[in-house]
């Protein structure tokens, strides 16, 4: 959002631009009630009766707790991580099922033995990882917001194949308010 925001903003004052955090089966059922035009997902859904136009691919990082073993590495591969130590998002944010799928991990993953945890939000598990143990995954929109000394002592970018999400522009309708959405799209 702090990426575009401002600048559909301004080329676009006539726009009543009204956008709201939710969860992808909320969007996905606001979409189809008709109670919101678009929303910015990750994709593919695979949803029937919705249309979805890719915006970007977003590369992941792995972002570790000061002196985890991936920060002696420059770049992983995806056999370096491992279930335990993972912290998620909760259940029905499609970032935890992409990285649930990329870890091999499975739904149960946790930290520490005696603490079930999962956030709603990347900042808390950020937070979690630098104060403690373990790690999470974060897309690189993200990553490139972190201090530069963060960054550089505690992300870890993979190599190739680098784990990677689609963002794309999903709607039901595909001529109802086209030109807002073409004006969205163009400016994301």
């Amino acid at each position: 959002l702090p990426l575009f925001v401002d600048g559909f903003a301004k080329s676009y004052p006539s726009v009543d631009l009204h956008i709201d955090e939710l969860k992808t089966e909320e969007i996905i059922l606001a979409l189809r009630e008709d109670r919101i035009d678009a929303g910015i997902l990750a994709t593919p859904l695979g949803e029937k009766g919705l249309r979805e136009r890719p915006l970007f691919y977003e590369p992941f990082y792995a972002y570790c707790s000061s002196g985890h073993p991936l920060l002696k590495k420059k770049k992983l591969r995806e056999d370096d991580l491992e279930p335990h130590g993972l912290w998620l998002l909760q259940d029905g944010h499609c970032l935890r099922n992409q990285v649930i799928n990329f870890c091999s991990a499975n739904t149960t993953t946790q930290t520490y033995d005696n603490v079930h945890f999962e956030s709603g939000n990347l900042e808390t598990l950020r937070y979690l990882v630098n104060s403690g143990e373990g790690y999470t995954l974060l897309p690189h929109l993200m990553v490139i917001q972190l201090p530069k000394r963060e960054r550089e002592k505690l992300v870890r970018p993979f190599i190739r194949p680098v784990p990677t999400r689609e963002v794309s522009l999903v709607f039901r309708r595909d001529l109802f308010k086209s030109r807002i959405q073409r004006a969205l799209f163009d400016c994301i």
